[in-house]
């Protein structure tokens, strides 16, 4: 007996594909070139039988599994061996003569990896809800940004920095690259 999501299943295969995708690049004689290798999500590729005491249980597993697939909810198996983060990618059943309360099942489970939030949500301090910051911008011009220069400071290190052209940067400022002082101001955005 297998179980998906708490869901009790008769599986008689289990099939586990592991494959990997390796670019290659022509060349002007010879074989391609690879120059890596990058692993492909696993699938598991399930058969079996659903069976029931009653038809009704049985519709009651299927609309279930059917649910998983169509919200795309991450799923454990737990058979042969337990595959965590998987997501139903096909499921398909039939019926025969032999199934009494039943029915003959295919079933396909890929590895997937959800990308979560890059920041935290959740209540706000009060220092983030705060006005502060707003009193010093008051009054600037918000579009124009200014760097103090610090030892090792160029025009093309601060242009790569701020993603203004070196030569956009000499222009506003007007100073010879080579007398830049350290402490000075100038503008880079």
């Amino acid at each position: 007996m297998a179980n998906l999501n708490g869901i009790d299943l008769h599986v008689e295969k289990e099939t586990l594909q592991n494959n990997v995708n390796v670019p290659q690049h022509p060349v002007e004689k010879g074989i391609r070139i690879s120059d890596h290798v990058e692993r492909l999500p696993q699938s598991l590729f399930l058969t079996g039988k659903i069976l029931r005491d009653s038809g009704s249980q049985v519709n009651s597993v299927i609309s279930d599994i059917l649910k998983l697939e169509k919200d795309g909810t991450t799923v454990t198996y737990s058979g042969r061996k337990v595959y965590h983060n998987m997501a139903v990618t096909n499921f398909s059943y039939d019926a025969d003569a032999n199934i009494a309360n039943g029915f003959n099942f295919s079933l396909t489970l890929q590895e997937i990896r959800i990308a979560g939030q890059s920041y935290k949500t959740g209540a706000k301090s009060a220092k983030s809800e705060s006005k502060a910051g707003l009193k010093q911008t008051q009054g600037q011009n918000t579009g124009k940004q200014y760097h103090t220069i610090k030892k090792g400071d160029t025009y093309w290190s601060l242009g790569i920095k701020y993603g203004t052209p070196w030569q956009t940067l000499y222009e506003w400022n007007k100073t010879d690259p080579k007398k830049l002082q350290i402490g000075q101001k100038i503008r880079v955005k």
